[in-house]
């Protein structure tokens, strides 16, 4: 049974059931897709891969979003470049005048800032082109005429139901919405746990390496920055 036919069958809108449909099926489609890419931000999985490339003495520099819904993390020959925010820069420059060598010569960028909704501001800029790879959240597949099924882990699975649920019967019944929502949680709650018990709790489980492996790269997460946390 594909993940469709299981939003209909307990929307009661089965082809086996009696009743005509309320639901069309392009906005359950809809419903699905928008709670597939919820609960991938709040999975929050570091699985996506992409490249950018930040150019001498250009500051801006775009994010691949075709492939990495929320960019966490940039890693480059040169290490990691770490996330901040413009306002923290120019304290920065007007508080340690001393040290503005940091921020004035160009040099492998050590920092990133969000600016709009697809690019990053550079600090300091880029004497010479590098190439950076950006990981973050993948995209999630897309229910559609031609794909009616998504292929995840069962927790996972269970939460979009729920989700999707929650917002097609939004409008309509607000007590099965808040239930389904509250369902949602806890399937997402089960699904980071069994993914927290896979990698185990070791202290080589969670060791950033010398490397910058996406497995051990550490914890910060620029992605927060654009999601305003």
């Amino acid at each position: 049974m594909t993940i469709v036919d299981e939003v209909k069958l307990e929307l009661g809108e089965s082809s086996s059931m009696l009743g005509t449909a309320f639901w069309p099926t392009a906005e359950v489609y809809n419903a699905i897709n928008a709670a597939l890419v919820a609960a991938y931000i709040d999975a929050n999985e570091d699985t996506a891969l992409g490249t950018a490339t930040i150019t001498a003495s250009n500051e801006f520099v775009d994010l691949p979003y075709e492939t990495v819904m929320i960019p966490k993390r940039i890693v480059g020959a040169q290490g990691e470049v770490f996330p901040t925010s413009v306002t923290d820069i120019e304290i920065y420059k007007a508080y340690y005048s001393y040290a503005l060598s940091d921020i004035t010569t160009p040099t492998a960028p050590k920092w990133v800032a969000p600016y709009g909704l697809e690019q990053v501001r550079t600090f300091p800029l880029a004497d010479t082109s590098y190439q950076y790879d950006v990981y973050g959240v993948a995209w999630p597949p897309e229910v559609s005429g031609d794909s009616l099924d998504i292929s995840v882990a069962q927790e996972l699975r269970e939460a979009v139901k729920c989700l999707a649920i929650a917002f097609l019967v939004d409008d309509y019944y607000h007590e099965l919405c808040e239930l389904k929502y509250m369902e949602y949680t806890q399937y997402i709650s089960a699904y980071l746990r069994t993914q927290r018990n896979k990698r185990g709790r070791a202290p080589l489980a969670v060791k950033p390496s010398g490397t910058f492996d996406r497995a051990r790269s550490g914890s910060i997460k620029l992605g927060q920055q654009f999601r305003g946390i």
